[in-house]
């Protein structure tokens, strides 16, 4: 059993860009953070924002706090993604 499901979020963005698709990940993250999550799995219908996480390739902007967030989580699974009825993009 993978365990409960503490927390989600689910942000509507007016923006379509990758950078917004970044920046909720990363809030998503901070938030957890803040309520003393340290486990983890993350789930977006991006896929090429999951590939940027994975591969440590976002943007310069938020690579330091990315890579600060990283060292917070006792395990990250790699950022997975799903579209409409959760089958893989």
């Amino acid at each position: 059993m993978l365990g409960d499901v503490v927390a989600a979020m689910v942000k509507i963005l007016q923006s379509t860009t990758f950078y917004a698709e970044y920046v909720t990940i990363i809030k998503g993250l901070k938030q957890a953070q803040q309520m003393g999550i340290t486990n983890v799995w993350v789930t977006s219908d991006s896929e090429a924002a999951v590939k940027a996480f994975n591969g440590n390739k976002i943007p310069w902007q938020l690579t330091p706090t990315w890579q600060q967030l990283k060292k917070v989580f006792y395990y990250t699974k790699d950022l997975t993604c799903v579209e409409g009825d959760q089958l893989p993009c």
